[in-house]
């Protein structure tokens, strides 16, 4: 779901007029009551509220500036209609950009969290080259080390790795797709080690070999 902000230089160049209008649409958006009598404060901390529910439900706000030169011209957009709003944002943002990663994390199967975490593996190894089949290598290592019942069959490994392709967790390195098998096309992690063991942590039904591994990465 996408949600259009717009905003005109010639009406709404000053700070809190700016804010009070994006309040006023953002309302209207989600049917909420507006306040014309809202503080600057009230508007921004409404503002970081709804940042932060549409990050979580996988939502977009887009921002359309006309006469975009008079919003320059009195500095809107560098600071972020104030100073406390800009380190307030800045302090929220990074929360709103990862929260899709782990919420997208707690949907995994257990294969899949076992190919994420193969292939944080390789990345702490520093190997060159991180496809499908080097992973796969990583997976039976873990298996041999461990002597888990977690052991599922090459194919179904490719599903689940190219299921965590479609749910951008991973993303190949390249765009030759076409000249080469998904098998041996480079790939890289979309997340961090913080990320996925937080993710590991707050998994229903994480297996116990995945911590274990993940611990001995940390």
């Amino acid at each position: 779901m996408i949600s259009m902000i717009k905003l005109n230089g010639l009406l709404h160049s000053d700070n809190n007029c700016a804010l009070k209008e994006i309040t006023r649409q953002l309302c209207l958006e989600h049917q909420l009551q507006f306040s014309k009598m809202a503080s600057f404060d009230e508007n921004s901390q409404f503002l970081l509220s709804i940042l932060r529910e549409c990050g979580l439900a996988h939502k977009t706000i887009i921002f359309m500036l006309d006469e975009f030169d008079l919003f320059t011209q009195e500095v809107v957009v560098s600071s972020s209609f104030s100073r406390r709003f800009s380190e307030n944002f800045k302090s929220t943002l990074p929360c709103i950009l990862r929260q899709p990663k782990l919420e997208a994390l707690k949907d995994c199967s257990i294969l899949e969290l076992y190919v994420l975490v193969c292939m944080k593996r390789l990345e702490v190894k520093e190997l060159e080259l991180c496809n499908f089949n080097s992973v796969m290598k990583e997976y039976e290592s873990i298996h041999n080390t461990f002597q888990t019942s977690d052991r599922y069959a090459r194919n179904i490994c490719l599903w689940a790795f190219e299921h965590l392709l479609e749910r951008a967790l991973i993303s190949f390195e390249d765009n030759r797709g076409h000249v080469q098998s998904p098998e041996v096309r480079p790939v890289k992690l979309l997340i961090s080690w913080h990320e996925l063991h937080q993710g590991l942590k707050s998994h229903h039904s994480c297996s116990v070999v995945l911590h274990k591994v993940m611990d001995r990465q940390g």
